[in-house]
């Protein structure tokens, strides 16, 4: 038998076997679960992003409404019924909501980030669980190839 055949019969004989099967379903799920909160950082990183962009815009913009003189002051209260006082306030208060908004964010990161390091961890030992199943299947394997030849 070639080495590529022998090679062949070899990686049947281990990927037949249920446990190592197992073992080897239980190591992709754990990849996928650390993919899927990849992505999920991802995501959640690039809202973050948007929210402290928008936290800007409004601060800059509630310095410019707290800046006003008296006659813009005047056609605020015209057109929108609320002074320049009162738009600072409502600036203000969606600065504070876009705040809890991102320590709320930052706060779910951070634990997304420690599950995947934890979930890393798992996937280690579940690898090496793996190969040790297949160096054992491997070798067994070669004692029944040695076996047979002998018999032969």
């Amino acid at each position: 038998m070639d080495h590529h055949a022998d090679w062949l019969a070899r990686r049947k004989y281990i990927e037949a076997d249920p446990e190592q099967q197992r073992l080897s379903q239980a190591h992709q799920d754990l990849c996928a679960q650390i993919n899927k909160l990849n992505s999920e950082l991802r995501a959640g990183t690039y809202t973050l992003q948007r929210l402290l962009i928008a936290r800007d815009c409004v601060q800059h913009f509630a310095g410019e409404v707290e800046c006003t003189n008296n006659s813009e002051d005047e056609q605020l209260e015209q057109w929108t019924a609320n002074h320049g006082e009162a738009w600072l306030g409502m600036f203000n208060s969606a600065c504070d909501d876009l705040t809890e908004a991102v320590l709320g964010l930052c706060a779910s990161l951070t634990a997304d980030r420690a599950k995947r390091s934890a979930l890393k961890d798992e996937r280690e030992i579940a690898w090496g669980e793996v190969k040790a199943r297949e160096e054992f299947l491997g070798t067994q394997y070669n004692v029944e190839q040695s076996t047979k030849t002998q018999e032969a």
